[in-house]
């Protein structure tokens, strides 16, 4: 994995080259969600059916074992990111967004230390990637997109890290996965975390 710091337009890391072949094929080959958008405003909040990568749903897809092992290793991403994850559970998201939804411009609530999202893969060859804001108002940049690398950031008290997902029409999915490490002492849902990595780690 290639890890990347980047000041602009607030201090985020650019990861590449995230999983191996078998883990990125497991993430690609999931047959396409069936999350529902009807009530979608523009927020995550209102999708029905979202699918987490919880004790529950591992169990039930075991080739998603291999998947959860590397990315829950606390170890790992505290000396890759060079902070302190023990008061911490994973929140693992795998998403497939449709056209016509977009995500407005937001900065995460401050229970997410950590956020972290990977493009898998999509079925349009346009640029399906993140929007980075230097405030709410005031694009900055689109990333690129490539399949197995991602864009994260540390949330802190400032809370100043603008970012969305604007785009043209799109054809078909895009599959994308967002981790976030969340305050264990707040976080009130655990349908939404994974805790296998407390027996691993």
């Amino acid at each position: 994995m290639k890890f990347t710091k980047i000041k602009e337009p607030w201090e985020h890391f650019i990861l590449e080259r995230i999983f191996n072949k078998e883990q990125l094929d497991t993430l690609i080959n999931y047959p396409t969600l069936k999350s529902d958008y009807k009530n979608a405003d523009g927020f995550r909040d209102t999708i029905g059916n979202r699918i987490f990568l919880n004790d529950k749903f591992v169990n039930n897809n075991p080739q998603f074992k291999d998947v959860m092992n590397f990315i829950n290793s606390k170890t790992m991403w505290s000396y890759i990111l060079d902070i302190d994850l023990e008061n911490t559970y994973l929140r693992p998201e795998l998403i497939d967004d449709r056209y016509p939804f977009e995500h407005e411009v937001h900065t995460d609530h401050l229970d997410k230390l950590v956020s972290i999202l990977i493009y898998i893969d999509k079925d349009d060859e346009k640029n399906l990637a993140s929007d980075l804001y230097i405030d709410e108002n005031t694009h900055y940049k689109k990333l690129k997109w490539e399949s197995n690398s991602g864009v994260g950031w540390v949330n802190e008290t400032d809370n100043n890290k603008w970012h969305g997902f604007k785009s043209p029409k799109y054809k078909g999915k895009r599959r994308i996965l967002i981790l976030n490490w969340v305050n264990k002492d707040t976080w009130n849902d655990e349908t939404q975390l994974y805790m296998g990595y407390y027996k691993n780690d």
